[in-house]
């Protein structure tokens, strides 16, 4: 609690360096933020250009070449020949399908729509900082706990030296962070989620529901699990904005939702988000899970080739994989325990093996995971350490709020990765820079009275 008055006691950021860094804007700004961020992406796709794209980042480019090819979002698993399928989320595909048509299949082309994604992160963060750090450091106790669009949709926040420093040093972390930024190079959907998980921040901040509604139905779209996230940003609306936005933030997630669910129900028989569910589920719950550890996949694993006739309907060997995990976890409810331990050591960078064979197979070089681990936790520290003091502000409470609610589905829903935490990462940056500022702050206080 003292700690958050001590934050916006000194908003100044009390050096004239930073008191120049703080004031750019416009297009100089973006210039700038843009710029690091594509020198050091550059730097990272030279090391990994020769490299073959594999795992997840293989899939992607493969649906997205099909769908560019007139096949509709198909692929080959669960079964033994091309169908229609709901195992990769569709919006990365899409978006990559829609630049293969234009230019056709090239990895190249791959690499080069994820690092201007992740450009467009670094850029898009910026505003989520400056957003923040206004409530933050905000003086008066009226201004720090009003959200902008509480009265009226759209509400100014005025952008104070500290809330403009706290804004360009989250950018700046983003840019430079080598967990986050390597992963910009590859073809991987984590730079399209990490895109609109802070465009649906931004919006929601301006209290504009609507437009958010429509960035995290595509969210849903690009991480199943990603429902979690809808339901708690739809509280967070109705609780901090008002309800009746609440109501139009539900209609219009679901609209963006209904054409693939509406697809599913027609070729798969079975209106869901996604069939990968069950093999999730199951990797994490099932007695196979409990016996050889959480991993296991039901597509290769020998132990599931009693459900080997299913394969032959998605939604019906997804179907079976759900309620054997189900069942198995209901026979051994400490597993769920056990799997949100083992979940949780990797988000921690803590799992160091399988994080590195999981890397491995998304292609991420292994020369550069020391130096991404050892970032990645010294961010996170500093970024906890900011949202923590900042947490009766409603951007630091709304961006904190979000990461929980990303690490709650990573932890019970799926078999968590290194790349699926890039997400937390880059909100974490945003709390990093809240404590790089407040820091900044304080010493400034201390300079001035001396």
């Amino acid at each position: 609690m003292a700690a958050v008055s001590d934050l916006r006691q000194a908003p100044a950021p009390g050096s004239g360096a930073l008191d120049r860094l703080a004031s750019l804007s416009g297009v100089a700004r973006v210039a700038v933020l843009a710029g690091v961020a594509l020198a050091v992406r550059l730097v990272l796709l030279a090391a990994v250009r020769g490299d073959p794209v594999a795992g997840d980042a293989a899939l992607q480019v493969d649906a997205a070449a099909r769908l560019a090819g007139g096949l509709g979002l198909s692929g080959i698993a669960p079964q033994v020949e091309l169908h229609p399928t709901a195992l990769v989320p569709p919006a990365y595909p899409f978006v990559l399908g829609a630049v293969f048509e234009v230019l056709g299949r090239s990895v190249t082309a791959a690499r080069l729509v994820s690092l201007g994604l992740g450009i467009g992160v670094v850029v898009v963060v910026d505003r989520l900082g400056v957003r923040v750090g206004a409530r933050a450091f905000d003086r008066s106790d009226a201004g720090a706990d009003a959200t902008a669009g509480a009265s009226s949709p759209g509400a100014a926040v005025s952008a104070t030296p500290a809330a403009s420093l706290t804004g360009l040093a989250a950018g700046l972390l983003v840019a430079v962070a080598p967990a986050v930024a390597v992963r910009d190079v590859l073809p991987l959907a984590s730079s399209l989620v990490a895109l609109l998980l802070v465009a649906t921040l931004v919006l929601l901040l301006d209290g504009r529901a609507v437009a958010a509604a429509v960035a995290v139905g595509a969210l849903v779209l690009a991480r199943p699990e990603y429902l979690v996230l809808a339901v708690v940003l739809l509280a967070w609306t109705g609780w901090r904005l008002d309800w009746r936005r609440a109501g139009w933030f539900a209609l219009v997630v679901g609209l963006v939702l209904f054409p693939w669910l509406l697809r599913n129900s027609m070729l798969l028989g079975v209106p869901v988000v996604s069939t990968d569910v069950g093999r999730q589920l199951a990797a994490l719950y099932s007695d196979e899970a409990a016996a050889s550890g959480v991993g296991v996949d039901a597509l290769v694993d020998a132990r599931f080739d009693d459900l080997a006739l299913t394969r032959f309907d998605e939604a019906a060997w997804d179907r079976a994989l759900r309620e054997r995990a189900v069942d198995d976890l209901r026979a051994h409810p400490r597993q769920l325990l056990t799997a949100a331990g083992r979940n949780a050591l990797a988000v921690l960078e803590l799992q160091l093996e399988p994080n590195r064979l999981a890397d491995e197979r998304d292609g991420i070089p292994a020369r550069l995971r020391p130096l991404a681990v050892v970032a990645g936790l010294a961010v996170g520290l500093a970024g906890v350490v900011g949202l923590l003091r900042a947490r009766r502000s409603r951007g630091a409470e709304l961006v904190g709020l979000a990461a929980l609610a990303i690490m709650g589905s990573q932890l019970l829903l799926v078999v968590a990765t290194p790349t699926g935490r890039v997400p937390i990462d880059v909100l974490l940056c945003v709390g990093a820079a809240l404590s790089f500022v407040g820091v900044v702050g304080a010493r400034g206080r201390v300079d001035r009275s001396s």
